[in-house]
């Protein structure tokens, strides 16, 4: 019904609304960070990005992060980081 009436008198669709106002896609902001979907997720949930949900699905419309975005560590800490230092022993 809601889709009928969009389509009869033109009006655009909430999507289509907030990438009107600057606010890209999952997978636009992916892109333009340079970082996996999941990366852009767990970013919001912990946020350090914020969004707005798109449509019925879940899916979510960023707002362009900060320039100085700080990014929080990628990947998992060593699991005992005295193990890096060195023991001074050779190797051979």
């Amino acid at each position: 019904m809601a889709q009928y009436i969009r389509r009869a008198y033109g009006l655009r669709s909430h999507p289509q609304r907030l990438a009107d106002q600057g606010m890209a896609s999952l997978r636009e902001i992916a892109r333009r960070l340079g970082v996996c979907l999941s990366t852009v997720q767990n970013w919001r949930n912990r946020g350090l990005l914020t969004g707005r949900v798109a449509n019925g699905k879940g899916e979510y419309f960023y707002y362009s992060p900060p320039p100085d975005l700080e990014r929080p560590g990628i990947g998992r800490p060593p699991k005992n980081p005295t193990l890096l230092e060195s023991t001074g022993r050779s190797a051979v």
